[in-house]
């Protein structure tokens, strides 16, 4: 499915201090002439000098310059100038601490040497999202997330549990697992273009034994890619219950599924379907803490509200923005995106965006549209459903502590 407009030419800036780079994705991109503007810079005046004069939707920087810092001052720069554009790091890293430090500049990474296939694909897919969500607001807002926060309580149990020597992966697992930003950050990671994988890695227990323990204690210690949750920012918003809510989805929706092969994005794509909340809380409190007051006042669900409200900051907006920005799986992407409304994607099969949304209304004990069960050819094992959903929920409730 494509879902940008293909007619409209977008702008990219290619920076890299090795004009023959320059040349070789040139020649690669040729053939793309008629629907992206490119224009190449092989010193950083030069770069500056062309956003002086451009607008560009993604700026495609190599890390690697010479000098102190090098490119990761210069990307760190272009954002700042640019905050809207999407920034792909072109690297050939060769130590840790370089590819952590290149994680708070840029939203993907593509590694160096790399064949002209997967650049095009990595731009495409940034235009499909940007396209997606044509938005100046949220681009700016989300562009400058560089870490997502964590409850607190998590964020303890994951600092103590990598502090001991012999800590398990279950353990680790057992812990990440439970938290929405976590999943999220150690999936952006293992699916980093960086890594050089041929297939997206959607498994939480995957991603920790990939990564390995040594990353994942420089991950927490040396980035602080977690940190806690802001402040109270209203009385209908917390954090443990979003956390609670994305178990028992989880567990509603594996409970529906009928594909094994879907386990791992089920997981994945209930545990971050409410993710742009996170994200709202932590870098629009105002504006999302006034979004849940109204919907509280009128009675509404909160994506009701924001359906009807003229703000675009929207929960499912940014979380799949953000998301996709990271590189998941355009599936998870999809889900996020559509897990109040899947029937915008025209989706006639009980596919990912579908049975998020119903396990979601069923967590929520909500009622699902009927007429769209019908579509799909499920409507009558609803009831079924709804008993399974009603079961899950009391075992749920019965494991919670006091």
């Amino acid at each position: 499915m494509t879902w940008y407009r293909e007619t409209a030419m977008k702008h990219l800036l290619f920076v890299d201090h090795e004009p023959r780079i320059l040349e070789r994705i040139n020649r690669m991109l040729v053939h793309r002439q008629e629907e992206w503007s490119m224009e190449f810079a092989s010193k950083p005046h030069l770069a500056f000098e062309a956003i002086d004069r451009q607008m560009y939707d993604i700026i495609i920087c190599d890390v690697n310059f010479p000098g102190r810092r090098g490119g990761f001052a210069l990307l760190e720069e272009l954002r700042d100038v640019q905050p809207s554009s999407v920034r792909i790091a072109l690297s050939s890293f060769s130590e840790a601490e370089d590819r952590h430090a290149a994680y708070a500049m840029a939203h993907r990474f593509i590694p160096k040497p790399f064949d002209g296939k997967q650049l095009e694909s990595v731009i495409e897919r940034s235009y499909w999202l940007q396209d997606l969500y044509a938005d100046q607001e949220l681009g700016k807002l989300l562009s400058k997330t560089r870490r997502l926060p964590s409850v607190p309580s998590l964020y303890i149990a994951l600092t103590e549990a990598l502090r001991k020597p012999d800590v398990s992966v279950n353990e680790i697992e057992a812990i990440i697992s439970q938290d929405i930003a976590m999943c999220a950050k150690i999936l952006q990671m293992a699916n980093s273009a960086y890594f050089g994988l041929r297939r997206k890695i959607t498994s939480v227990r995957h991603a920790i034994v990939y990564l390995g323990m040594r990353m994942m204690r420089q991950l927490v210690f040396s980035v602080e890619i977690f940190s806690s949750f802001p402040h109270k920012i209203s009385a209908h918003f917390s954090p443990e219950q979003i956390q609670r809510h994305a178990m028992l989805t989880s567990r509603i929706a594996a409970d529906i599924n009928a594909d094994e092969q879907l386990g791992d994005e089920i997981f994945l794509a209930s545990m971050l379907h409410d993710i742009g909340k996170i994200v709202l809380a932590s870098h629009a409190p105002d504006e999302f803490g006034a979004m849940l007051e109204e919907a509280a006042a009128t009675g509404r669900k909160l994506h009701e509200a924001e359906r009807g409200s003229t703000s675009s900051l929207t929960h499912t907006r940014a979380g799949a923005y953000l998301l996709g920005q990271w590189g998941m799986p355009d599936a998870i992407v999809e889900a996020v995106a559509f897990h109040h409304s899947p029937w915008d994607l025209g989706l006639k099969e009980m596919e990912l965006p579908a049975l998020i949304y119903l396990a979601n209304a069923l967590a929520n004990q909500e009622e699902p549209r009927k007429e769209y069960l019908a579509e799909l050819g499920v409507l009558d094992r609803l009831g079924t459903w709804r008993k399974m959903a009603e079961e899950r929920r009391i075992q749920f409730q019965r494991e919670q502590p006091d």
